[in-house]
């Protein structure tokens, strides 16, 4: 599948398989969630959709917060993304479209 999708949006379909986790954790995973030197990611928060094109942040499915381990493979892959692509602040509301907003670098 990574070979399908354009270079810009391969690290996520790596990083979500090589973490074991779901496609909207990985949407909803930011810069400071990847801790490279203990080697773990911070499953804080997902990305949501509502009812169409209404994207949303809300806790992870069933609010299982949670550490995963950060493969060497991934860390490598998402460190040489980073570098080509850098993070941005993303703003949506938390939980429901009228929600109060929420930013993530």
């Amino acid at each position: 599948m990574a070979d399908a999708i354009t270079p810009r949006y391969e690290a996520l379909v790596l990083t979500a398989a090589g973490l074991g986790i779901r496609r909207g954790e990985a949407f909803g995973l930011a810069v400071e969630d990847i801790d490279f030197l203990r080697g773990i990611v911070h499953v804080r928060r997902q990305v949501k959709v509502f009812g169409g094109p209404k994207l949303v942040f809300a806790p992870p499915q069933g609010g299982r917060l949670r550490d995963v381990p950060l493969a060497e493979s991934v860390a490598l892959r998402l460190s040489a993304h980073l570098a080509a692509y850098p993070a941005v602040e993303a703003d949506l509301p938390w939980t429901t479209p009228d929600g109060p907003p929420h930013s993530e670098p």
